[in-house]
């Protein structure tokens, strides 16, 4: 089940965004389809979420599955970053990895404000985060 729910990630999410121009569209993109995915796409909630409250502490197979997921969703938003840095559109001392994990945060935060809250605004909230988040990681004009 972790398998599969990696590879509809990486199909609906991470793929399409990689297909795209290189660069900040690339960002935005992945940005697009990962609310896409939490607001829409997910109901009753992300998977990978689940697995990893439920398996954050339980050594074993699952867990290592879980992490790794992870581990590869960071170095892959950071890659993308990197090449925006390439590109010149991002800063040039902007890390990669902690735009991953600012990134990371701002979508579980929007998985939280819609499944704990039930809030409406989770989408405009999502966005304005994001947005301060692209502000801080351009290179100014």
């Amino acid at each position: 089940m972790i398998g599969q729910a990696r590879e509809e990630f990486i199909d609906s999410v991470l793929q399409p965004a990689i297909l795209g121009p290189r660069g900040e569209p690339r960002v935005l993109a992945l940005f697009e389809n990962w609310l896409d995915c939490v607001l829409r796409r997910q109901p009753g909630g992300c998977l990978f979420v689940k697995a990893l409250s439920e398996f954050e502490k339980q050594p074993g197979p699952v867990h290592d599955r879980v992490v790794q997921g992870h581990r590869d969703l960071y170095d892959s938003i950071a890659q993308i970053v990197r090449t925006a840095i390439a590109e010149g559109q991002f800063k040039p001392d902007l890390d990669p990895m902690q735009f991953a994990y600012d990134l990371d945060g701002v979508m579980l935060v929007s998985y939280h404000w819609l499944q704990l809250i039930d809030a409406g605004d989770a989408e405009a909230r999502a966005r304005r985060a994001f947005a301060t988040l692209l502000d801080e990681a351009r290179r100014p004009s």
